[in-house]
C-alpha cells in the first residue's frame, strides 16, 4: 500500500504540470489586459504601460512562465495583481469558507444519502423506495441557486432565523459559524444527496448475488445480512462518487458561496477571472487540481480497505 500510495504521489507531479502548462497558456493567449481591471478605461496607455513593466506583465511569455514555476518550487506563488497581498495569503483566507462548506456539506450528503439509498434498495419497490427515488429526481432536477434562494426567503427573511449571507470564522464567533453556514451546508448537502440512487442501484446489485442466497441459508436475519454483507459491498462503487463530488466542493461550490455571500475559493476565483488577476487564477486551479487528485487518491486507498482482492502495484 505505502508503494502505491507513493506512485500515486509521484504521478501528481506530471497532472500539475501539464495543468500549470494550460492553465498558464489559456491565461496569457487570450484577449484582456490586467491593467485595465487595476486603472480603469480611464487611463492612458502610458499609465498602463508602466503598470505593466512594474507588474513584470512586459516580460516575454516564457520568461514570465519560466519565472512562475520557479516560484512554484519554493511555494512562492507570487503577488496578487489586484488585492496587492501575497497569493498565499489570498488563499489561505479564502480557504476556510470553501473546505468547511465541502466538509459539511458532505457530511449531511453522507447522513441522509446513504441511509436513503439502502432503505430503499433494501425495500426496493415499497412506499419508502418510491419516495426516495420521487426525492431523488426532485433533487436533481431543481437547481441549488434556486433552493437556496428558496431557502433564504423562508428561514432567514420570513423567519429571521439565520443570517441571509456571510461568513463568520468559527475561531472568532463559534455560534455565529454556525448560523452563518447552516443553510448553505443544508443547501449543497441536499443537492448532493441525488447519488441516493447509486447506492440503491449498488444494494440491488449486491442483494441479487449468488452468496447472498448462503448468507440467508446460514441463519442470518436480514438485518444481519445487510450490515455484514450488503453495506461493505455496495459501498465500494458509491465512493467514486462520493469522492468525486467532495473534490469537486473543494474545488469551490461557486454558485453557493454567490447566493450566500461566502467569501471562499470559487468566488475569489471568479471574481480574479474577471480582473486578470493572474497569479491568483494559475494559483488557484493548481490548488483545486492537487486537492481533487488528493481526494482520489484517498478514495483509492479506501477502496483497497474496503475490497481485499483490490491488489494494488501489481
Amino acid at each position: 500500500m505505502a508503494r502505491f500510495v507513493a506512485n500515486r504521489l509521484l504521478a501528481l507531479i506530471p497532472v500539475l504540470a501539464l495543468v500549470a502548462l494550460i492553465t498558464f497558456g489559456i491565461l496569457h493567449f487570450t484577449p484582456g489586459d490586467p491593467t485595465v481591471a487595476i486603472l480603469g478605461m480611464d487611463a492612458t496607455q502610458e499609465q498602463r504601460q508602466a503598470l505593466r513593466e512594474a507588474l513584470d506583465l512586459d516580460r516575454p511569455i516564457a520568461e514570465q512562465f519560466a519565472s512562475w514555476v520557479g516560484g512554484l518550487l519554493s511555494l512562492d506563488f507570487g503577488q496578487s495583481l489586484y488585492l496587492g497581498v501575497p497569493v498565499r495569503q489570498a488563499l489561505a483566507e479564502y480557504l476556510e469558507p470553501t473546505v468547511l462548506l465541502a466538509v459539511y456539506s458532505l457530511v449531511i450528503a453522507l447522513l441522509v444519502g446513504v441511509p436513503a439509498g439502502v432503505v430503499s434498495g433494501v425495500r426496493r419497490g415499497g412506499l419508502v423506495d418510491r419516495l426516495v427515488m420521487g426525492a431523488s429526481v426532485l433533487i436533481n432536477a431543481v437547481p441549488s441557486f434556486f433552493f437556496g434562494i428558496l431557502m433564504i426567503m423562508f428561514f432567514a427573511v420570513h423567519l429571521d432565523l439565520v443570517p441571509t449571507g456571510g461568513y463568520v470564522s468559527p475561531v472568532e464567533d463559534p455560534l455565529g459559524h454556525v448560523s452563518s453556514m447552516l443553510l448553505p451546508s443544508l443547501v449543497l448537502g441536499i443537492s448532493l444527496t441525488g447519488f441516493a440512487r447509486i447506492i440503491r442501484s449498488s444494494v440491488l446489485d449486491v442483494m441479487s448475488a449468488e452468496y447472498m442466497e448462503t448468507a440467508y441459508s446460514k441463519g442470518l436475519t436480514r438485518g444481519q445480512v445487510v450490515t455484514r454483507h450488503v453495506l461493505r459491498n455496495a459501498a465500494i462503487p458509491s465512493l467514486t462518487v462520493i469522492g468525486i463530488s467532495f473534490g469537486h466542493l473543494l474545488g469551490g461550490a461557486v454558485v453557493t458561496e454567490y447566493v450566500f455571500n461566502l467569501q471562499g475559493v470559487g468566488q475569489l476565483l471568479v471574481e480574479s477571472i474577471a480582473r486578470r488577476d493572474y497569479p491568483v487564477i494559475q494559483a488557484g486551479v493548481l490548488l483545486s487540481a492537487l486537492l481533487f487528485c488528493l481526494v482520489s487518491l484517498a478514495v483509492d486507498v479506501i477502496y483497497a480497505y474496503l475490497d481485499p482482492r483490490v491488489r494494488y502495484g501489481r
